[in-house]
C-alpha cells in the first residue's frame, strides 16, 4: 500500500496497476488506518470511501476515522439481530458490527447499510434491520438479492427453491418498507424488478436532511423537467445534474395525477447529518441535492449500435445480451421512433445466455465469458437456420484488454465462427 501511495500523482490521478486480486475486507490489513492516513495527507479533500463487514468498527478505530473526514462507509451487515448475523455470516462477534451502527452516527461518519436477504433470515428480522439503520441515519439502504452459483456445491434443491422465493418477495417488502422509514432503500438489480427505471427519470430515492428531502421530493417523483430543459430519461436527468455549474436548480416533477416544481439549493458549510455532516466539506456533496439515481441503460448504448451496423453495412445482426437487460434494451428502443424505424429495416437477433459457467441463479451479462458465448452462437446458428454477417457483445464483461474472467479474448469467437466480432463499448450497470 505504502508503494501504491509513493507513485500515486493525484494531479492526473494516476498510479500504479490495481491489484489483481481484491481485498474485500480492508481492515484484514492491521495497518488500514495508518495507510488511510497517509492517504489523506496526499489528498486532504477527496472523499474516501471502502466497503467493510464492521466486524473490526469498535470505538476506537471509528474515532479515528472521524478524524480522516471525509469518508463513506458501506457497512455489510445484514441482521441487526446478533444471533442472525453470527449465524448467516459466522461472525464471532456479530455485536461489534451491529453497534457500530450507533457508533456511526455518534461520530457523524456516512454510513450505507447493506442487507442481502438469504432465506436464512427471517423477513421480520429484515423489516427490523431496516428500521435499525433508519434508526440511525444510514445515508441509504441497499438489498441485494441473493445469488449462488454451481461452485457453492451445498445449496439443495429446497434451498434453491427458498432463494427463488426471496427474488419473488423481497420487491414487495422494500416498497412496503419504503412507505415506513425515512431513508432511501434500494434493490439490487434494479432490473429484477424496476426495469423502467432503469430508464425513465423516477427519484429512487430522497436523502434524509437533504435539499430535495426539505423540498418534500419522494421516491417514484418523475422529473419532467431541469432547469427549463425537459427530461425523457435517467441518463439525460444525470448528466443535467451533474454538468450544472450552479448552487441552485429548477426541477419541474410529477407524482400521481400532479405536477409541481421546486428550486433546490446545495447548502455550503451546514451541518446535516447525514446528507452533508461536519467535517463534510461542500466538494464532497453530490451535486444531486439529495436525489439518488441509479445506474441506467443509456440511450447512447443504442446509438453506438446504430453506427456500428451502419459502418459495416449489414443486414443482420446478432447481438449478445442478457435475461435482466433484453427486456430493458426492447423498452429503450420503443421510446424512440428513430430507433424503431430504424431496427424494422435490419434482422436483429438478440440472444440471451443462462450462465452455463457459473449456474445457480446468476442472470448477470457481466459474469459471461467467451466459451458460453461461442456455443450459445453455434446452437443459433444451426437451430435457427441464422447466419449472422457480425456479432455484437458488449464490452462490459470483458476487461480493458478484451479479455473474459477466464482470461480468453473475444477475439476468440472470431477465430472458431469465422464471423466479424465487435465490441459494443458500455459500463457495467451496478445496481
Amino acid at each position: 500500500m505504502k508503494t501504491r501511495l509513493k507513485y500515486f500523482d493525484k494531479d492526473s490521478m494516476t498510479g500504479l496497476p490495481p491489484a489483481r486480486k481484491e481485498q474485500y475486507e480492508p481492515f484484514m490489513n492491521p495497518n488500514f488506518l495508518e495507510v488511510l492516513e497517509e492517504a489523506r495527507a496526499l489528498e486532504p479533500d477527496a472523499q474516501f470511501q471502502f466497503p467493510t463487514n464492521g466486524s473490526f468498527l469498535r470505538e476506537r478505530a471509528v474515532k479515528r476515522l472521524s478524524e480522516l473526514k471525509p469518508i463513506k462507509i458501506h457497512l455489510s451487515l445484514n441482521s441487526s439481530k446478533p444471533s442472525i448475523r453470527k449465524k448467516v455470516m459466522k461472525d464471532p462477534r456479530p455485536e461489534v458490527a451491529v453497534n457500530s451502527v450507533k457508533l456511526l452516527k455518534e461520530y457523524g461518519l456516512k454510513f450505507i447499510g447493506s442487507i442481502v436477504p438469504w432465506p436464512t433470515i427471517p423477513e421480520e428480522n429484515i423489516k427490523e434491520t431496516i428500521f435499525y439503520l433508519d434508526k440511525f441515519y444510514a445515508l441509504y439502504i441497499v438489498l441485494i438479492l441473493p445469488g449462488y452459483t454451481k461452485f457453492h456445491g451445498n445449496i439443495s434443491p429446497a434451498e434453491e427453491n427458498e432463494i427463488e422465493e426471496r427474488w419473488e418477495v423481497i420487491p414487495g417488502l422494500v416498497k412496503e418498507m419504503r412507505n415506513r422509514v425515512n431513508t432511501p432503500i434500494l434493490l439490487y438489480p434494479t432490473a429484477s424488478w424496476q426495469k423502467e427505471s432503469l430508464i425513465v427519470p423516477l427519484l429512487d430515492g430522497v436523502i434524509r436532511n437533504s435539499p430535495a428531502d426539505e423540498a418534500g421530493l419522494e421516491a417514484g417523483d418523475r422529473i419532467m423537467k431541469i432547469d427549463g430543459k425537459k427530461v425523457h430519461s435517467k441518463p439525460q436527468a444525470k448528466l443535467l445534474f451533474s454538468s450544472s455549474k450552479e448552487d441552485q436548480i429548477s426541477l419541474e416533477l410529477a407524482r400521481a395525477d400532479r405536477e409541481f416544481t421546486v428550486k433546490l439549493d446545495n447548502w455550503v458549510n451546514k451541518n446535516r447529518y447525514p446528507y452533508q455532516p461536519q467535517g463534510y466539506r461542500s466538494e464532497s456533496t453530490s451535486k444531486f441535492y439529495g436525489i439518488k439515481l441509479n445506474d441506467s441503460f443509456k440511450f447512447i448504448y443504442i446509438s453506438r449500435l446504430i453506427s456500428t451496423i451502419k459502418k459495416h453495412d449489414v443486414g443482420k445482426i446478432l447481438l449478445i445480451s442478457s435475461e435482466l437487460m433484453k427486456p430493458v434494451f426492447l423498452r429503450t428502443l420503443a421510446m424512440s421512433d428513430e430507433y424503431s424505424v430504424f431496427f424494422e429495416g435490419v434482422d436483429l437477433r438478440i440472444v440471451t445466455l443462462g450462465n452455463k459457467f457459473w449456474g445457480g441463479n446468476i442472470v448477470l451479462g457481466d459474469l459471461y465469458t467467451i466459451e458460453e458465448i461461442k456455443s450459445e452462437i453455434e446452437e443459433v446458428i444451426s437451430g435457427n437456420h441464422f447466419e449472422p454477417e457480425i456479432i455484437i457483445i458488449p464490452s462490459s464483461f470483458t476487461n480493458q484488454w478484451g479479455l473474459d474472467l477466464t482470461g480468453d479474448s473475444f477475439r476468440e469467437l472470431e477465430y472458431r465462427l469465422d464471423i466479424p466480432v465487435k465490441k459494443l463499448q458500455c459500463k457495467q450497470i451496478m445496481s
